[in-house]
């Protein structure tokens, strides 16, 4: 249900299916399909679909406020919990799969695994990132990272 209640909530912020579908790079048939999925699951009309987009019923904005609160506890668990898979995924702009980096945790004998993860748009940086090879920069700072010479 996680992926229909992001769906959802893109259908709703943009107005209608295909532009939701633009935006999570889905068909706008698989948005439409998740979109009655979640309201078969629920047995309530979220959406009133129109030619001109959807507009969404009082129980849908219901769903809308719940279903904020619920995506975002379940982040904050995976970032939690994120700790115990003993991984760790290193964002670069480069995607270099930071050969020196591998080699001080090999040193170190922390016993975790290394994935890389290519840093496209550094004004938002995908939640799974752990570390972040790149040059500071005042923007960085302000998305609240902090900043620790590696190397």
């Amino acid at each position: 249900m996680y992926k229909e209640l992001e769906t959802y909530l893109s259908v709703v912020q943009n107005g209608s299916f295909s532009k939701a579908a633009k935006e999570l790079y889905i068909s706008p048939s698989a948005v439409f399909q998740q979109i009655n999925n979640l309201e078969n699951h629920l047995g309530v009309k979220l959406l009133i679909r129109t030619s001109h987009g959807v507009k969404v019923t009082e129980a849908g904005k219901i769903l809308v406020k719940r279903a904020q609160e619920m995506l975002a506890l379940c982040r904050q668990t995976q970032s939690e919990l994120k700790y115990f898979k003993k991984q760790i995924t290193l964002g670069s702009g480069f995607l270099t799969q930071n050969l020196e980096f591998q080699k001080l945790i090999k040193k170190s004998q922390i016993d975790v695994s290394i994935s890389f993860a290519e840093i496209k748009d550094y004004n938002s940086i995908s939640d799974v990132v752990d570390l972040l090879e790149t040059i500071y920069t005042p923007d960085l700072a302000k998305q609240g990272f902090s900043f620790q010479k590696f190397l």
